[in-house]
């Protein structure tokens, strides 16, 4: 019989009431599901309620998110990014090369439902997105309170509640951002670390108020038409790519992976010098 240390009694007890399903963890931990289940019955904690999406018995967990972990919070912010809600059913699509990335995505959600691809045409070119979706109105009621419902692209609005957290503005920044470190031709920095965010006017400007007062400066929302997009530059941009992703739990793998080379970008560049100069007194 498998028998668990003190600190895997722990995580367990901690991940299954912070909304994850007893089957993903039994896998995990080389367990049977029906022993998790026996572990939370002894610990006097209430089941998950989950919803069959179709006649396959395939699963979702209902409560993913009731809670908003710091996961939680950063899935909120993809799906208001690049997720779609329509009628009862939730889905993430990605680029074919993120799939690790939907795969996440499923066992967040404590998903049996198999990842599929999707094939578009656009100029003569292929593209291959892979995605996950699930039938759940109990999760559409939860997104919509958390601003995430049909037809958000130009509607689409923070949650009070997570407009200071940076595990949702990464989560947006990995759907509809971009960062990296890009060429400046005829000047003395031959390199620039740049940061943007496109989304609805209420995003952009939310993100921007989350960048003002991380950086105490004025960032500022700019707009084309209907576009709506944050860019930023240089030092701040790197100051706040850090503060996004470093001991990031969760996060898109080739964009944290560009974070990595901006805080190394930003360790070699020379001391910002100051603006004002204090005069000695005699």
């Amino acid at each position: 019989m498998y028998r668990l240390t003190a600190e895997q009694h722990t995580e367990i007890i901690s991940r299954y009431t912070s909304g994850e399903l007893a089957s993903p963890l039994a896998r995990e931990f080389g367990m049977h599901p029906a022993a998790v289940g026996k572990l939370l019955e002894r610990e006097g904690i209430e089941k998950h309620s989950r919803t069959y999406t179709n006649r396959l018995g395939h699963t979702v967990n209902e409560r993913a998110f009731d809670s908003l972990t710091d996961d939680t919070a950063y899935w909120v912010g993809l799906l208001m990014a690049d997720g779609n809600v329509h009628k009862n059913m939730v889905s993430l699509r990605l680029k074919e090369s993120d799939i690790r990335h939907i795969e996440k995505f499923r066992t967040f959600m404590g998903g049996s439902q198999k990842i599929t691809a999707h094939s578009s045409t656009s100029g003569g070119k292929t593209f291959v997105k892979h995605g996950y979706q699930f039938n759940s109105p109990t999760v559409v009621a939860r997104l919509a309170e958390l601003g995430i419902t049909e037809r958000k692209s130009f509607t689409a609005t923070p949650p009070p509640e997570l407009l200071d957290n940076r595990h949702f503005w990464r989560g947006m920044i990995d759907g509809n951002g971009s960062l990296g470190i890009y060429p400046r031709p005829r000047s003395r920095t031959k390199e620039i670390v740049n940061l943007e965010l496109v989304g609805s006017r209420n995003v952009v400007d939310a993100f921007c108020a989350f960048a003002s007062k991380y950086l105490d400066r004025p960032v500022n929302t700019h707009s084309y038409k209907s576009i709506f997009k944050m860019s930023l530059g240089g030092r701040p941009a790197a100051r706040l790519v850090a503060y996004l992703y470093d001991d990031a739990s969760t996060a898109l793998d080739r964009k944290a992976a560009k974070a990595g080379e901006i805080a190394e970008w930003y360790k070699l560049q020379p001391p910002e010098r100051t603006s004002k100069c204090t005069r000695q007194k005699n």
